[in-house]
C-alpha cells in the first residue's frame, strides 16, 4: 500500500479511497513531454511504450513507487485546441499492485489505437485503493 500521507476524509463508503489527478503533455509523434510535479502529485513518470500506448507509474521517486490494492476508476479526457482523431482513452493494465495503469489511445472512427497529435494534453483522474479492506 502507499505509505503517504494523503487527505483523510473523502465521503466515501470504500475504506481508503485515494484520487491522483494526471496531466500529461504530448509531442511530436505521440511521446510525452515534461511532466509538471505540481499537477501530477503522485505520479513519478508516464512513458511511452508503443503506438498510442502509455504506461503510468505511480509513486514520489523512481526508487520509492506507491502501489495499491487495485484502480477503482480511470477517467480520461483529451484537451487539445483543433480537433483530434482520438475518440477515447481506455486502461489495458491494471498493475496497481505493482505501482502502475497502462493506457491507450484510440482513433475516433475506426478504434485503432493511435497517437494523439502533438500538443494534446491528457487529462486523467485515476481512483484507487490504498486499504485491503
Amino acid at each position: 500500500m502507499a505509505n503517504r500521507m494523503f487527505n483523510q476524509f473523502q465521503g466515501s463508503l470504500e475504506k481508503g479511497i485515494v484520487t491522483l489527478y494526471c496531466n500529461i503533455p504530448i509531442g511530436a509523434t505521440g511521446s510525452v513531454g515534461t511532466l509538471d510535479p505540481k499537477k501530477n502529485k503522485g505520479i513519478v513518470s508516464v512513458v511511452r511504450t508503443g503506438t498510442g500506448a502509455y504506461t503510468i507509474t505511480f509513486g514520489v521517486s523512481a526508487s520509492r513507487l506507491d502501489t495499491y490494492a487495485r484502480t477503482m476508476t480511470m477517467e480520461g479526457t483529451i484537451l487539445n485546441a483543433t480537433p483530434d482523431a482520438i475518440g477515447s482513452i481506455n486502461m489495458t493494465a491494471d498493475n496497481a499492485a505493482t505501482g502502475s495503469i497502462s493506457i491507450v489511445t484510440q482513433a475516433a472512427a475506426s478504434g485503432t489505437v493511435t497517437d494523439p497529435s502533438n500538443g494534446t494534453v491528457i487529462l486523467l483522474e485515476i481512483t484507487l485503493k490504498n486499504s485491503s479492506v
